[in-house]
């Protein structure tokens, strides 16, 4: 069996989906200058602390940088963190969360992924996409915007429109690169990311906000 591997980005590569802000393309040649390559991985990218946390996230949560299960994974992860973070314990919301998880398994339909969706709510979405507009939700909801990803998304919707999550967010992009290094490390070892619904938040899974 083939070992797991991660795709490999040109700085071509990242110009050609036309990232915001100026001199990007003299930056990434510098890079490439001070490391000597020409060619890098989504890890090797995550691990360069002197390029911002929002650039590297922006880079790597692409369909072109990891693997969808790594991407899933991720958006549910931030999802669920951030309403462990606010104390959401809407169970509906955890459920879209696992139906997002289930259905990238193959073990629900689309349907049932979408009415556990659906049943979380989008109270305060457009508010959130302001309050909480990084990579992490922008990029990463690029990287994936078809309706898996946004079932897997409408979990937190009614969280993000907390004031406090929204500061939270703002200030975890180190927290997020942390995290998603974790998931891919744990790809690239044969785990199935997929797998079971989102980690370390289960104390959290009772009760009801209204």
């Amino acid at each position: 069996m083939t070992a797991p591997r991660l795709p490999e980005l040109t700085a071509d590569t990242i110009l050609a989906r036309n990232p915001c802000g100026d001199g990007r393309s003299d930056q990434m040649r510098t890079l490439n200058a001070q490391y000597r390559r020409e060619r890098w991985t989504a890890l090797e990218i995550l691990s360069l602390d002197e390029v911002p946390a929002e650039d590297r996230l922006w880079v790597c949560l692409h369909d072109s940088a990891l693997p969808n299960a790594v991407l899933r994974r991720f958006a549910v992860e931030i999802a669920a963190d951030a309403m462990r973070r606010t104390g959401w314990t809407d169970p509906r919301s955890w459920a879209a969360l696992d139906a997002a998880l289930a259905y990238e398994r193959g073990e629900i339909s689309a349907a049932a992924r979408d009415a556990a969706g659906n049943a979380a709510g989008d109270a305060a979405w457009a508010a959130a996409r302001d309050a909480a507009g990084d990579a992490a939700w922008d990029a990463a909801g690029a990287a994936a915007g078809d309706a898996a990803w946004a079932a897997a998304w409408a979990a937190a919707r009614d969280a993000a429109g907390n004031a406090a999550w929204a500061a939270a967010w703002a200030a975890a992009r180190d927290a997020e690169i942390r995290l998603l290094r974790q998931i891919t490390l744990r790809w690239l070892d044969g785990e199935d990311v997929l797998a079971g619904g989102p980690w370390a938040t289960a104390e959290k899974r009772t009760g009801t906000n209204d």
